[in-house]
């Protein structure tokens, strides 16, 4: 089955209740789309979402699930297409981070991240593209992180490496069925998930001195999804102000 290349769409966004994924959720609202805001936990920043999705123009409902587990990343597709019957395009959002270096890296601490980021990445492009039919889109949360090492973030950085690659790999299986698969690689962001404390030094490294927005990535996003670039896909996009371009060295030094 073909899907709609123009408005109104289905966009399920994984991870909206806050940061990237709400402003992703409100930009592709503001083109009158359709929004599956889903959720892991926090309810109350989910339905915040919603209303400013519905405040934006657009429609929707919530979906929870834990995307760590293959079986909820299944049933979350299940009820998405259950309410609306299709799904145009996914945005894979959600995602953890953490704090470690190798040496002291504890194994929860390694799978819960690369389960977020990588596994659940994997899982929700495995029902997409078995789902999705001619017109889909699907763009994955990257980082500028997946290609910069930084050491006391070794699980992050790797997980993100992984999720260019699946990108990359994904586009080349999806494109047989007409289905476009783009990465978005952010640099820092608020709201997002940076830690205070560093933000002056992001808004050092770009020439632009000053630290991302989360709706400047959404804004890429809804780019991406638009028919106009509709001969892109297998790309990872990177959006940072050039704040890591050329840079050298460890961001803990």
């Amino acid at each position: 089955m073909s899907v709609s290349t123009s408005s109104p769409r289905v966009v399920l966004v994984t991870g909206a209740s806050g940061g990237i994924g709400n402003a992703a959720a409100v930009a592709f609202a503001e083109k009158g789309n359709t929004i599956a805001v889903h959720y892991s936990c926090s309810e109350a920043k989910a339905k915040a979402t919603l209303q400013a999705v519905e405040s934006a123009g657009g429609s929707g409902a919530l979906f929870q699930a834990d995307l760590s587990r293959v079986s909820e990343i299944r049933r979350l597709y299940d009820e998405v297409y259950s309410r609306f019957g299709r799904v145009d395009v996914v945005f894979n959002n959600a995602g953890a981070r953490g704090e470690s270096l190798i040496q002291n890296t504890p194994e929860e601490l390694y799978d819960s991240i690369m389960d977020l980021n990588v596994k659940a990445t994997f899982f929700s492009l495995q029902e997409a593209i078995k789902r999705m039919g001619q017109g889909g889109v699907i763009i994955n949360n990257g980082s500028v992180l997946g290609t910069f090492p930084w050491a006391s973030r070794v699980v992050y950085c790797t997980s993100k490496a992984a999720v260019e690659m699946l990108t990359k790999c994904a586009a080349k299986e999806a494109g047989e069925k007409g289905i476009r698969v783009n990465a978005v690689a952010p640099g820092p962001v608020v709201p997002g998930m940076v830690p205070p404390h560093m933000v002056p030094k992001f808004e050092g490294l770009s020439p632009f001195k000053r630290i991302g927005e989360a709706r400047e990535v959404a804004s890429l996003c809804v780019a991406i999804a638009s028919s106009d670039m509709s001969w892109v896909s297998g790309q990872v996009i990177t959006v940072d102000g050039a704040g890591f371009c050329g840079l050298q060295g460890d961001l803990d030094s």
